[in-house]
């Protein structure tokens, strides 16, 4: 099933306490859940059409953190091969338009706030540089550099086999 895009962010700024926070967008929502609220410790976990979509996660709202720890994971995500250094991808939401875009290479869909979902297949890189001047509000993006870049690395986002 393909889902046009990621879980729906917290749009409004929630302070952790020990009730849950839930945000939704169509039929995808997130639940962040108090565990043990009196010593910081929660849990994310993210449900689609009523399902749980992928693992439920745990941390510690009262562990601080550097910048500086999370160089590492920035590094790794980097690397050659790796999901984001592989495809082309935008993702945007557009509250006041009841609707998320989401651009996957060549892959273009719109999800409304009552759960519908519109798919386009782009064909050229004309198309998708339309898409994000137009959808995205983005007409300096350089895309087609973008697309460059991962057909010198052996990626055709226009390929049916991703």
């Amino acid at each position: 099933m393909w889902t046009a895009g990621l879980p729906p962010p917290f749009f409004s700024l929630s302070g952790l306490r020990a009730i849950s926070l839930t945000s939704q967008f169509g039929d995808d929502k997130v639940h962040i859940q108090p565990v043990h609220p009196d010593t910081g410790r929660y849990k994310y976990v993210r449900y689609t059409q009523g399902k749980q979509n992928g693992e439920e996660w745990h941390f510690n709202s009262n562990q601080k953190r550097e910048i500086e720890e999370f160089h590492d994971i920035i590094l790794k995500s980097t690397r050659a091969g790796t999901t984001f250094m592989t495809i082309l991808r935008c993702q945007l939401w557009q509250l006041n338009q009841g609707r998320s875009v989401s651009l996957v290479n060549n892959q273009f869909g719109i999800r409304l706030s009552d759960g519908r979902i519109d798919k386009h297949t782009l064909h050229s890189v004309a198309e998708i540089e339309e898409v994000i001047a137009n959808e995205f509000a983005l007409p300096k993006l350089p895309v087609r550099e973008a697309i460059d870049v991962l057909a010198e690395l052996g990626i055709d986002i226009f390929s049916s086999e991703k």
